[in-house]
């Protein structure tokens, strides 16, 4: 932990933003869904719905509010916290479709109950509705609803090109990748600021949602090796899938005798040869746990760096304490994951 960081447990700092969801955002949400919905909406809807009620993190939300005060439009937050939770849980449904997955947050995945076609036209139909909201919903100003609107869309078709194209193969195109992917940070944080003067904080913001959003794909993928991600119960899903994430992109990338780059090669082509003992050896051998704590170390620096240059006002102090908080989540948590694995 750097000096000066508060080390908020994990469990206190999710149970806070999801009481704040709650009492701050869940509203505005059911009033995006709209009350007494006919039969139609109501299929059309329902596997969204029952991805997005089985979230357990809401920290999207929470950085919103925050940053909706800091841009001076708090009465905006709720809202386009609104947007921000509903589009990610789109993102996880589709999320779920692409790797098959059976799993999300200890349930069924929404493609399981529902089919994947339905899923599909679900979130698209969700999706309108947070195109709508952002429109013709607040009081904010045409241009800047307009503005919002234009940013959600960009950063959605961004993600959905990087989640369904060639998967990286370097760390370079790795880190693009996952800024790409992860976009929703730079809606949750961005959001309330643009339709005006591009300002010093929105820059810092910007700069905080790059690292950041790099840094939460690197925690992601950690975890589904070592455990105890929030989003997921299951572990080991790339592997079994034969997807390349960080932490075998980081072994790939190593000084590998020739045996054991032909061996993981093979299982990450078509061959699937490994078993999970043995892709742990290699782990160890090669010190891959380690590499890759310093990777995200380095990238939470940043993350830090980039808090430091926007607490300039008394207006960003919450904001700043929270992103920092954030911040010891996302690495502290994979340290002590990683090390009680090792």
């Amino acid at each position: 932990m750097r000096p000066g960081a508060t080390f908020i447990p994990e469990s206190v700092l999710l149970a806070g933003l999801r009481a704040q969801y709650l009492g701050e955002v869940a509203a505005a949400v059911e009033a995006m869904f709209g009350p007494g919905l006919g039969g139609l909406q109501r299929w059309l809807l329902a596997p969204v719905r029952y991805a997005h009620a089985r979230r357990r993190n809401f920290f999207r939300s929470g950085l919103l509010l925050e940053s909706a005060v800091l841009a001076g439009s708090a009465d905006a937050g709720p809202s386009l916290a609104a947007c921000a939770e509903v589009g990610w849980s789109c993102a996880l449904v589709l999320d779920d479709i692409r790797d098959r997955s059976v799993e999300r947050e200890g349930a069924l995945s929404a493609h399981r109950k529902y089919g994947a076609l339905r899923c599909i036209v679900s979130v698209l139909a969700t999706l309108g509705l947070v195109a709508r909201t952002l429109a013709w919903r607040g009081e904010a100003s045409r241009r800047a609803r307009l503005a919002r609107l234009g940013l959600g869309v960009t950063l959605v078709l961004r993600a959905g090109a990087a989640a369904f194209g060639r998967a990286p193969r370097s760390m370079a195109a790795y880190r693009v990748a996952s800024r790409r992917v992860n976009s929703s940070i730079h809606w949750a944080l961005l959001g309330p600021h643009v339709g005006g003067p591009k300002t010093a904080p929105h820059d810092a913001l910007e700069l905080y949602a790059d690292h950041s959003a790099v840094a939460g794909k690197m925690r992601n993928d950690l975890l589904d090796y070592w455990g105890g991600s929030s989003e997921r119960d299951s572990v080991l899903e790339d592997f079994h899938r034969g997807t390349l994430s960080f932490p075998t992109l980081v072994l790939l990338g190593s000084p590998l005798v020739m045996a054991d780059r032909n061996r993981l090669e093979a299982h990450f082509g078509s061959g699937r040869t490994l078993a999970p003992t043995e892709l742990f050896e290699l782990f160890r051998t090669y010190a891959i746990a380690e590499r890759c704590l310093a990777l995200l170390d380095d990238e939470i620096a940043a993350c830090d760096a980039a808090v430091e240059s926007l607490a300039s006002s008394p207006r960003s102090e919450r904001l700043c304490t929270l992103l920092k908080a954030w911040n010891r989540h996302m690495l502290d948590g994979c340290r002590a994951r990683l090390h009680a694995h090792s």
